[in-house]
C-alpha cells in the first residue's frame, strides 16, 4: 500500500480526500487511489524562522520511516517522536519496501496536491529497489534483487530478468543521486527545508561518481553507520538498537528523532 498517513493512535484522522484505496499488500505496494490523512496538533512552541500556525513536517522513506517491527509504529516511530516534541503536524508518507522513486514521488505527490510543507524529512533507501507498474492492478509492483517467482507477485519474474539482465550498481548510484538533487531542488525552489539520511548498510561496491552527486549540496548520513552508534550485527549491544529482523528498536527510532530535532533547530536558525 502507497498511502499518505498521518498517524495518531485513537485520535481522529482528518481525511483530505474521497478516493478509494484497493491493495492486496499494504507494506509494498503502491496505490495512486488511496485516501490522504494527516494528524493536526495545536500549534506548538517552534523557533521563529517558521510562518505562524502549526509547523507541518512531511516524512517521506520505507520500512524505517514506517516503523517497521515497532509495537506500534503510529506512536514509537520517529516522526511520532519528533512532531510530539515540536507540537507539529505530521504527514507520514513512507511504506515498506518502497524504492527511491517511490518515496520520492509520494513526497512530491503529496506536497503538490495537499499543501507543500514547512519540513521535509527523506529516508532513502536501497539503491537497487525499482519499481514496475502493473496494468492488472492499476498500481505500482516494487522489485527486489533475489525476489523469486510466486502466483502472488507475478510481476516478480520481471525482477529475476531485470538484476540479471539490466541493473548493475553504477545505475543504481546514478538513479539515487538523480533523486536527491531532484528533491534539494525541488525544497529549494519552494522553500521547504529539507533533511535527509539513508539506510544503506554498506558502502557502493563500485568506484563510480554520478555527475547528479557532483550537484548536490546535502551531506546524508547513514542511519546504520551514523546517526545510530555501530556494533556487530545480533550481537548484545546491537539488540539495544536494532530489533530481529534489523529494524530500529523504539530506542533507535529516539536516537533518529534527536538527530532530526537538531537538524530543524539548525535549519530554523539559518533561516533568520
Amino acid at each position: 500500500m502507497w498511502g499518505v498517513l498521518c498517524y495518531l493512535g485513537g485520535a481522529k484522522l482528518k481525511r483530505l480526500t474521497t478516493l478509494t484505496y484497493r491493495g492486496d499488500d499494504s507494506r509494498s505496494k503502491y496505490n495512486e487511489n488511496e485516501n490522504f490523512f494527516r494528524h493536526k496538533k495545536s500549534p506548538g512552541s517552534f523557533s521563529t524562522g517558521f510562518s505562524t500556525g502549526i509547523m507541518k513536517i512531511v516524512f517521506a522513506g520505507s520500512s524505517i520511516c514506517w516503523g517497521d517491527e515497532l509495537k506500534n509504529p503510529e506512536e514509537e516511530r520517529y516522526s511520532r517522536l519528533v512532531c510530539n516534541k515540536l507540537q507539529a503536524e505530521e504527514i507520514n508518507v513512507s511504506r515498506c519496501g518502497y524504492s527511491n522513486d517511490l518515496l520520492l514521488h509520494k513526497f512530491l505527490k503529496y506536497s503538490t496536491t495537499c499543501g507543500k510543507p514547512d519540513v521535509a524529512v527523506i529516508q532513502w533507501t536501497v539503491l537497487s529497489r525499482w519499481q514496475m507498474w502493473d496494468n492488472t492492478q492499476n498500481d505500482w509492483e516494487v522489485l527486489y534483487v533475489n525476489t523469486k517467482y510466486s502466483t502472488k507477485h507475478k510481476l516478480q519474474w520481471n525482477a529475476v530478468r531485470y538484476y540479471r539482465h539490466v541493473y548493475t550498481d553504477q545505475h543504481g548510484i546514478e538513479n539515487y543521486w538523480k533523486n536527491v538533487y531532484l528533491a534539494e531542488q525541488y525544497c529549494k525552489d519552494n522553500d521547504i527545508k529539507l533533511i535527509m539520511m539513508d539506510m544503506n548498510r554498506k558502502e557502493p561496491t563500485v568506484d563510480y561518481v554520478s555527475p547528479y552527486q557532483c550537484l548536490c549540496k546535502s551531506k546524508i548520513p547513514s542511519i546504520v553507520r551514523g546517526i545510530m552508534p555501530h556494533s556487530k550485527r545480533k550481537s548484545p549491544e546491537w539488540y539495544e538498537y536494532w530489533m530481529e529482523d534489523g529494524h530500529p528498536s523504539p530506542k533507535g527510532h529516539q536516537m533518529i528523532a534527536d538527530y532530526v530535532e537538531e537538524q530543524i533547530q539548525l535549519l530554523d536558525i539559518k533561516a533568520i
